[in-house]
């Protein structure tokens, strides 16, 4: 199966696209395997608690620097979308970022 992404040309260099590309290649080869490996056909599902493993992981790359982690982490947030643990999931795109300065 074969999927285009529309990369942004706000990106200022080709390798900034490349290394973009080259990432979600790698979580979506990640979700292959550990679909392959794990699930056993039956999908994600919110009882393996994503949300948990994403942030054990998330400590383990704070530990370690290790890319692994930072491809687990991914992999685990879209694991998250898609069964989500969180009792109040919802998606509200005027949600304000915690992590950028306000105007």
């Amino acid at each position: 199966m074969t999927t285009s992404i529309f990369i942004s040309d706000k990106l200022r260099t080709r390798a900034e696209q490349r290394s973009l590309i080259e990432f979600l290649q790698e979580v979506a080869n990640r979700c292959c395997v550990g679909a392959a490996r794990y699930e056993h056909g039956d999908g994600p599902d919110a009882r393996k608690r994503y949300m948990t493993r994403m942030l054990k992981e998330t400590e383990a790359y704070k530990d370690s620097g290790n890319k692994e982690q930072l491809l687990n982490v991914a992999v685990y947030c879209w694991l998250e979308s898609v069964a989500p643990e969180h009792r109040r999931f919802h998606w509200d795109p005027k949600a304000k970022s915690v992590t950028r300065r306000e105007s």
